[in-house]
């Protein structure tokens, strides 16, 4: 089965649903030391493009899946996802009050086609035709900050960091760190930007952050889930863990 999907960013094509091979693909521990598998899955279930949207094809008029933006990598494995298991997506997930006496985990259910999207700006767009650099002026330090969204090769490089990391701050630190492609007065070396934006004053991350987060495009993975057993509220980030590529089948009743 397949299906015409229209990308945050204007990136037209057909998909189709998993087969056997993708799913091996997800569990290759090589594809998953290496960040490699999410463009392998892509590039394979991708059947054809008919609008590139803001990315040039190659000579033989395949898109390449590591230069396309995250949001709409994001996008697209949801959209292939969906047309494999048509079913809501179940997941588990631990109520975050303290207080509340339900010790287990607890089964949650979504349609992920009602998560919401985000389009690529105009201004966005246009930054990323013309080199994906982005300025912007800190209110503390007084620096000129030039940065780009993230591209399915950053994406593959943080997952590298991510698999030998579990500190949050230290993730939001590398997740920047890929983004800054240049800091006024500071030197341009990976190690660098990561000093850098550790000794960042909080004012200028925030205001980084949040030109960062305004020119974003693709899926708010951000849901609220309700404890059955307290009705605590909370927000989580949509899970990508082994039911996601498999999910669980119930025993009939």
């Amino acid at each position: 089965m397949h299906t015409s999907i229209t990308c945050p960013s204007g990136l037209q094509g057909a998909v189709r649903g998993l087969k056997m091979r993708e799913i091996n693909l997800f569990t290759s521990r090589k594809r998953v030391r290496d960040g490699s598998m999410f463009s392998a899955v892509l590039e394979q279930c991708w059947l054809e493009t008919t609008d590139p949207g803001p990315y040039t094809l190659d000579s033989s008029g395949k898109l390449d899946w590591r230069k396309v933006l995250q949001g709409d990598r994001l996008f697209t494995l949801l959209k292939i996802r969906t047309i494999s298991y048509p079913e809501k997506y179940e997941f588990s997930v631990r109520c975050e009050n303290p207080r509340c006496q339900r010790s287990k985990p607890f089964d949650w259910e979504l349609d992920l086609n009602d998560l919401p999207t985000n389009p690529l700006t105009p201004t966005a767009r246009e930054v990323l035709l013309n080199g994906n650099r982005f300025r912007t002026l800190l209110p503390v330090s007084g620096r000129w900050v030039e940065w780009g969204l993230l591209l399915g090769e950053d994406e593959e490089r943080l997952s590298q960091i991510i698999e030998k990391t579990t500190e949050r701050e230290e993730l939001a630190t590398a997740a920047m760190a890929f983004r800054v492609k240049a800091v006024e007065g500071i030197d341009a070396s990976p190690r660098a930007k990561e000093h850098w934006i550790e000794d960042l004053d909080v004012q200028d991350f925030a205001t980084l952050e949040a030109a960062m987060s305004a020119e974003v495009c693709g899926v708010d993975t951000g849901i609220e889930v309700v404890c059955p057993t307290c009705g605590e509220v909370f927000a989580v980030d949509l899970p990508f863990d082994r039911s996601f590529i498999r999910p669980r089948h119930k025993a009939a009743t």
